[in-house]
């Protein structure tokens, strides 16, 4: 049957420490099983990690998580840790090669299309993304927040210098600004 969101507050995913702080950022449905990513506080710290079915499961130390897949009953997340960008598979940490000049980034947005692994993020604040571990950049002034792939196109949403738009394989398509705005940004991209 479907699930209304009004359901969704019965889940025992929202009963483990959001009520003193933690926050929700998503949450993926595979088979009969409920993932969610986001935040909790443990002993008045801000902790990252993931819920399975409710049960959750903290980053390591020095991590932070922010984006969840689910294929084939593999668990990708990804993030950082120790200020590194990456992701974990199935609890292994894969680390992404920071590009020339940075000293630190972090994922945002991870997409498994097949054998790829396509990874948004950035690296001391250029943004960009990784496929199977290539950093491609995005302009000067882009700021990115989401990540599709649809067929082999990579299609990434965000703003360039404060305009709204996405990226198809690197081809910046702007969205028009409705009357009296002077900036905006994508937050999230669905492709059919």
């Amino acid at each position: 049957s479907d699930v209304c969101s009004s359901d969704l507050v019965s889940l025992p995913l929202f009963g483990v420490g959001l009520s003193a702080g933690g926050s929700l950022s998503s949450l993926v449905v595979s088979g009969s099983n409920l993932y969610g990513i986001g935040t909790i506080l443990i002993s008045g710290v801000t902790t990252s990690g993931y819920w399975v079915n409710g049960t959750w499961v903290s980053a390591p130390n020095g991590s932070t998580m922010n984006s969840l897949v689910v294929t084939a009953d593999v668990l990708y997340v990804g993030g950082a840790y120790n200020a590194i960008p990456g992701y974990w598979v199935n609890g292994t940490w894969v680390a992404l090669p920071l590009p020339s000049g940075t000293t630190s980034g972090a994922v945002n947005s991870l997409v498994v299309s097949g054998s790829d692994v396509y990874a948004g993020g950035s690296c001391n604040n250029i943004p960009g993304y990784w496929v199977n571990g290539t950093w491609v950049p995005l302009p000067s002034g882009a700021n990115m927040s989401s990540l599709v792939v649809f067929g082999k196109a990579v299609y990434v949403g965000g703003s360039e210098n404060a305009i709204p738009g996405y990226w198809v394989d690197g081809t910046w398509v702007a969205l028009p600004l409705p009357s009296g705005a002077t900036s905006g940004a994508v937050s999230s991209l669905v492709v059919q």
